[in-house]
Formats: C-alpha cells, structure tokens, sequence
C-alpha cells in the first residue's frame, strides 16, 4: 500500500527496517482486542449521563488497555458490533 508522505511523517507510521530482509512495515499500525463478557451493573454516569459499566468485565478490559505492550488505544463499543458479535 502506497501512502502518502504527510501521513508517513506521523508518530508511529514512520517506515520500519531491520534484519536481513530490510523493510518491515510502513505507515499507520493498528492493534485490536476483543473482550467480551457481562457487567454486573450498568448506572448513568454522573456528570454526563452516559452509560458507565461495572464488574469484572470492565476491570480485565482496563488491565489490557493499560498493557505495556499497548501504546495508543481507542476504545468504541457499537450496540451493533455488540449484537453482531452476539450472533456470529
């Protein structure tokens, strides 16, 4: 894949060499994890109303986040990725 140079000159998209091979990877990098499991209690957060979770699910997701091996994370949980996964 070709990118361009303004993307390749961001944090972590840099080319990446070494070894006999040379070339490694290029551009922008993506970790993804999977996590499912059942809150045992969800209540409306008090200064914005959203929904915030509690239980063991939300303390094992919090302990792979915070992984050292993990250096930028984004976390998006969709109701419909939610039931997708459900149903697969």
């Amino acid at each position: 894949m070709h990118w361009r140079e303004d993307v390749l000159t961001l944090p972590h998209c840099q080319a990446q060499v070494g070894g006999r091979n040379g070339l490694i990877f290029i551009g922008p990098r993506i970790k993804m994890g999977i996590y499912e499991g059942v809150p045992t209690r969800v209540a409306p957060h008090t200064t914005t109303g959203s929904a915030d979770y509690f239980g063991p699910l939300v303390n094992r997701y919090t302990a792979l986040l915070m992984s050292p091996l993990v250096s930028v994370s984004l976390s998006v949980c969709l109701c419909v990725l939610a039931q997708a996964l459900q149903t697969a």
